[in-house]
Protein backbone atom coordinates (compact mmCIF):
# COMPACT_ATOMS: atom_id res chain seq x y z
CA UNK A 1 0.00 0.00 0.00
CA UNK A 2 2.81 2.64 1.08
CA UNK A 3 4.26 1.63 -2.91
CA UNK A 4 1.06 2.75 -4.55
CA UNK A 5 0.84 5.96 -2.22
CA UNK A 6 4.24 7.18 -2.87
CA UNK A 7 5.50 6.03 -5.67
CA UNK A 8 8.76 6.42 -6.25
CA UNK A 9 11.00 4.32 -9.24
CA UNK A 10 14.67 3.43 -8.64
CA UNK A 11 16.96 1.65 -10.57
CA UNK A 12 16.53 -1.81 -9.11
CA UNK A 13 16.89 -5.02 -10.98
CA UNK A 14 14.36 -7.63 -10.56
CA UNK A 15 15.78 -11.16 -8.93
CA UNK A 16 16.41 -13.36 -12.13
CA UNK A 17 13.43 -16.00 -12.24
CA UNK A 18 10.94 -13.73 -11.91
CA UNK A 19 7.97 -12.25 -14.68
CA UNK A 20 7.57 -9.49 -16.12
CA UNK A 21 6.05 -7.42 -13.45
CA UNK A 22 5.63 -4.47 -15.78
CA UNK A 23 2.79 -6.56 -17.58
CA UNK A 24 0.81 -6.84 -14.97
CA UNK A 25 0.24 -2.87 -13.57
CA UNK A 26 -2.07 -0.34 -15.23
CA UNK A 27 -1.48 -0.55 -19.18
CA UNK A 28 -1.85 2.11 -21.81
CA UNK A 29 -4.37 -0.33 -23.05
CA UNK A 30 -6.25 0.64 -19.89
CA UNK A 31 -6.50 3.92 -20.18
CA UNK A 32 -7.71 6.66 -22.64
CA UNK A 33 -5.22 8.40 -25.14
CA UNK A 34 -3.65 10.87 -23.10
CA UNK A 35 -2.51 9.43 -20.17
CA UNK A 36 1.07 10.33 -19.19
CA UNK A 37 3.20 7.91 -17.23
CA UNK A 38 4.60 9.56 -14.07
CA UNK A 39 7.17 7.55 -12.73
CA UNK A 40 7.45 3.52 -13.69
CA UNK A 41 10.08 1.00 -12.42
CA UNK A 42 11.21 -1.44 -10.05
CA UNK A 43 11.42 -0.49 -6.28
CA UNK A 44 13.37 -1.93 -3.68
CA UNK A 45 11.03 -4.65 -2.11
CA UNK A 46 10.17 -4.54 1.57
CA UNK A 47 11.47 -7.83 3.41
CA UNK A 48 9.44 -10.78 2.04
CA UNK A 49 8.49 -9.56 -1.11
CA UNK A 50 10.44 -11.52 -4.00
CA UNK A 51 10.44 -8.20 -6.60
CA UNK A 52 8.26 -4.65 -6.17
CA UNK A 53 6.67 -2.68 -9.63
CA UNK A 54 5.18 0.62 -9.12
CA UNK A 55 3.36 2.66 -12.33
CA UNK A 56 1.66 5.77 -11.73
CA UNK A 57 -0.33 7.64 -14.64
CA UNK A 58 -1.63 11.27 -15.04
CA UNK A 59 -4.05 12.25 -15.90
CA UNK A 60 -6.04 9.03 -16.41
CA UNK A 61 -9.10 8.21 -18.35
CA UNK A 62 -10.12 4.75 -17.99
CA UNK A 63 -11.01 3.03 -21.31
CA UNK A 64 -14.49 2.82 -20.22
CA UNK A 65 -14.76 6.44 -20.08
CA UNK A 66 -13.68 7.04 -16.47
CA UNK A 67 -11.83 10.55 -15.64
CA UNK A 68 -9.22 10.48 -13.12
CA UNK A 69 -6.66 12.50 -11.88
CA UNK A 70 -4.37 9.89 -11.44
CA UNK A 71 -4.52 5.96 -11.44
CA UNK A 72 -1.65 4.13 -9.93
CA UNK A 73 -0.23 0.51 -9.02
CA UNK A 74 2.46 -1.45 -7.19
CA UNK A 75 2.92 -5.12 -7.90
CA UNK A 76 4.13 -7.43 -5.01
CA UNK A 77 5.66 -10.74 -5.98
CA UNK A 78 5.65 -13.16 -3.26
CA UNK A 79 7.39 -16.71 -2.89
CA UNK A 80 4.09 -18.40 -2.69
CA UNK A 81 0.35 -18.14 -3.41
CA UNK A 82 0.25 -18.86 0.60
CA UNK A 83 2.55 -16.07 1.42
CA UNK A 84 0.56 -13.48 -0.50
CA UNK A 85 -2.43 -14.51 0.47
CA UNK A 86 -1.42 -13.66 4.48
CA UNK A 87 -0.10 -10.29 3.23
CA UNK A 88 -3.33 -9.52 1.61
CA UNK A 89 -5.75 -10.53 4.96
CA UNK A 90 -3.06 -8.98 6.71
CA UNK A 91 -4.10 -5.27 4.81
CA UNK A 92 -7.21 -5.77 5.11
CA UNK A 93 -7.04 -5.97 9.08
CA UNK A 94 -4.92 -2.81 8.90
CA UNK A 95 -7.17 -0.64 6.85
CA UNK A 96 -10.25 -2.19 8.82
CA UNK A 97 -8.74 -0.81 12.04
CA UNK A 98 -9.43 2.30 13.24
CA UNK A 99 -6.08 2.39 14.85
CA UNK A 100 -4.43 2.36 11.87
CA UNK A 101 -6.17 5.25 10.02
CA UNK A 102 -3.59 8.23 11.14
CA UNK A 103 -0.75 6.38 9.68
CA UNK A 104 -2.59 5.65 6.53
CA UNK A 105 -3.57 9.21 6.62
CA UNK A 106 -0.47 10.65 7.05
CA UNK A 107 0.89 8.73 3.87
CA UNK A 108 -2.12 10.20 2.02
CA UNK A 109 -1.06 13.66 3.44
CA UNK A 110 2.46 13.07 2.15
CA UNK A 111 1.63 11.53 -1.35
CA UNK A 112 -0.91 14.44 -2.24
CA UNK A 113 2.15 16.74 -2.07
CA UNK A 114 -1.03 19.47 -0.76
CA UNK A 115 0.11 21.96 1.66
CA UNK A 116 -2.87 22.51 2.85
CA UNK A 117 -3.85 19.01 3.74
CA UNK A 118 -4.24 17.78 7.11
CA UNK A 119 -4.61 14.51 8.56
CA UNK A 120 -7.99 15.86 10.21
CA UNK A 121 -9.05 16.49 6.62
CA UNK A 122 -9.14 13.00 5.15
CA UNK A 123 -11.95 10.88 6.03
CA UNK A 124 -12.39 7.34 5.47
CA UNK A 125 -15.78 5.16 4.05
CA UNK A 126 -15.98 1.73 4.88
CA UNK A 127 -14.20 -1.20 3.34
CA UNK A 128 -15.77 -2.81 0.31
CA UNK A 129 -15.36 -6.44 -0.72
CA UNK A 130 -14.79 -7.85 -4.93
CA UNK A 131 -15.09 -10.79 -5.96
CA UNK A 132 -11.73 -9.79 -8.36
CA UNK A 133 -8.76 -12.31 -8.63
CA UNK A 134 -8.84 -14.82 -5.14
CA UNK A 135 -10.01 -11.50 -3.12
CA UNK A 136 -10.33 -7.72 -3.40
CA UNK A 137 -11.41 -4.76 -1.08
CA UNK A 138 -11.62 -0.99 -1.71
CA UNK A 139 -10.59 1.63 1.08
CA UNK A 140 -12.44 4.64 -0.09
CA UNK A 141 -10.91 8.25 1.39
CA UNK A 142 -12.26 11.68 0.90
CA UNK A 143 -9.89 14.63 1.48
CA UNK A 144 -10.96 17.66 2.09
CA UNK A 145 -9.35 20.51 0.50
CA UNK A 146 -10.05 24.41 0.85
CA UNK A 147 -12.92 24.95 -1.28
CA UNK A 148 -13.17 21.39 -2.79
CA UNK A 149 -13.06 17.76 -2.20
CA UNK A 150 -10.95 14.77 -3.89
CA UNK A 151 -12.20 11.16 -3.79
CA UNK A 152 -9.26 8.68 -3.55
CA UNK A 153 -9.80 5.19 -4.10
CA UNK A 154 -7.12 2.58 -2.73
CA UNK A 155 -7.76 -0.72 -4.27
CA UNK A 156 -5.77 -3.90 -3.10
CA UNK A 157 -6.71 -7.84 -5.16
CA UNK A 158 -4.55 -10.51 -5.13
CA UNK A 159 -4.21 -13.39 -7.40
CA UNK A 160 -2.04 -16.30 -6.81
CA UNK A 161 1.42 -14.98 -5.39
CA UNK A 162 0.65 -11.18 -6.22
CA UNK A 163 -0.77 -8.37 -3.94
CA UNK A 164 -1.44 -5.23 -6.54
CA UNK A 165 -2.38 -2.45 -4.92
CA UNK A 166 -4.34 0.04 -6.95
CA UNK A 167 -4.92 3.83 -6.23
CA UNK A 168 -7.31 6.02 -7.95
CA UNK A 169 -8.28 9.76 -7.26
CA UNK A 170 -10.61 11.59 -8.67
CA UNK A 171 -13.14 14.84 -8.10
CA UNK A 172 -16.08 12.37 -7.63
CA UNK A 173 -16.51 9.58 -5.17
CA UNK A 174 -18.53 8.00 -7.92
CA UNK A 175 -15.60 8.30 -10.56
CA UNK A 176 -12.72 6.72 -8.11
CA UNK A 177 -15.44 3.78 -7.07
CA UNK A 178 -16.31 3.10 -10.58
CA UNK A 179 -12.50 3.92 -12.49
CA UNK A 180 -11.06 2.29 -9.62
CA UNK A 181 -12.54 -1.00 -9.96
CA UNK A 182 -12.05 -0.90 -13.88
CA UNK A 183 -8.94 -0.71 -13.42
CA UNK A 184 -8.21 -3.36 -10.38
CA UNK A 185 -9.96 -5.54 -12.87
CA UNK A 186 -7.84 -5.07 -15.68
CA UNK A 187 -4.70 -5.25 -13.19
CA UNK A 188 -5.88 -8.83 -12.19
CA UNK A 189 -6.04 -10.00 -15.54
CA UNK A 190 -2.70 -8.44 -16.33
CA UNK A 191 -1.53 -10.93 -13.05
CA UNK A 192 -3.60 -13.79 -14.58
CA UNK A 193 -2.29 -13.68 -17.92
CA UNK A 194 1.30 -13.26 -17.02
CA UNK A 195 1.44 -16.11 -14.53
CA UNK A 196 -0.34 -17.89 -16.73
CA UNK A 197 2.10 -18.09 -19.66
CA UNK A 198 5.63 -17.93 -17.35
CA UNK A 199 3.95 -20.14 -14.63
CA UNK A 200 3.54 -18.86 -10.58
CA UNK A 201 4.32 -22.02 -8.94
CA UNK A 202 6.77 -23.11 -11.68
CA UNK A 203 9.35 -22.14 -14.16
CA UNK A 204 8.89 -18.69 -15.34
CA UNK A 205 11.84 -18.62 -18.25
CA UNK A 206 15.16 -19.77 -18.57
CA UNK A 207 16.25 -18.28 -14.89
CA UNK A 208 13.93 -21.02 -12.85
CA UNK A 209 10.99 -20.45 -10.42
CA UNK A 210 9.45 -17.94 -8.47
CA UNK A 211 8.48 -20.65 -5.31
Amino acid sequence: MCAALVTTALAVTPPAGTPDLSKMVIQASDLAPGAKILNDGYTAPASGVVADYSRAWRPATTAGGVRLVVASTAILLFSSTANAGTVFAGEKRIFKSKAERPLVARLIALSAGHSGLKTKNIDFGRIHSFAIGNGAFELPVTLHLKGSHAAIGIFIVNVDDVVADVLVASGGRGAAAKGGQELTTDVAAHVTTVLGSTGATGPTGSTGPTS
